[in-house]
């Protein structure tokens, strides 16, 4: 937990003359689960993106402090991102969408389906896997995303409102596997419209008009 994983310095985005981030600055230590709330609008999820390395049209600086890797392998191997806007290759089926992270990190076969075969089942989905993304509903969608986030066990975890489109129960279940990740130490970062969340985070940040300030520390 001393180990200090991601660094942000006076991260900032204009776009088409509207200030989206304004002077962010961010420390986040290896193992921590981070919640970042505010109303819609407040620049949540470019963060994120940013957070990512998906968003690379910003000033200031970012540093994510994994020596033996340049930040294209960071992002594809260490880093498993569930987006609030929920995206999937349309030409692709839910299971292929799910394994290509794997695929992409060239993973032995037998572990790919071990991997597919838990989350899918954890998250009840395992009777859309030869669908299309077309073909299923929001919340499957969404679970879909979450299974390809986690498959390949990423040491940082960078969740947008990764609920939002879930029942009570299936929330619960997915809350549930983000609090096991946790307690094997890997970094996570939730967002959320508010300040209060079924989980139970280190720290507490609140954004509002692109900028962010510390709101809490959970102490557990």
């Amino acid at each position: 937990m001393d180990d200090i994983l991601i660094e942000a310095k006076n991260l900032s985005k204009i776009k088409n003359g509207k200030t989206i981030l304004k002077d962010i600055n961010l420390t986040i230590k290896e193992g921590e689960l981070v919640l970042i709330f505010g109303k819609s609008g407040a620049g949540k999820t470019t963060l994120l993106r940013i957070l990512a390395l998906i968003d690379k049209e910003y000033e200031g600086l970012l540093k994510l402090n994994f020596h033996s890797y340049k930040q294209d392998e960071i992002r594809l191997k260490e880093i498993g991102y569930i987006p609030q806007f929920l995206d999937m290759i349309s030409s692709l089926t839910i299971e292929e969408n799910i394994i290509l992270p794997l695929e992409l990190i060239g993973e032995n076969r037998s572990v790919m389906k071990k991997k597919l075969d838990e989350l899918t089942s954890i998250l009840q989905i395992k009777h859309i896997l030869d669908k299309y993304p077309n073909e299923v509903s929001g919340g499957e969608l969404q679970r879909a995303c979450i299974a390809r986030a986690l498959i390949k066990d990423p040491r940082i975890i960078i969740a947008d409102e990764p609920t939002s489109h879930l029942d009570d129960e299936m929330e619960k279940k997915v809350i549930s596997i983000l609090e096991k990740f946790s307690k094997k130490k890997v970094t996570i970062i939730l967002s959320s419209t508010h300040e209060y969340y079924p989980i139970n985070p280190t720290s507490i940040y609140k954004m509002e008009s692109g900028m962010i300030k510390f709101h809490k520390k959970i102490e557990l």
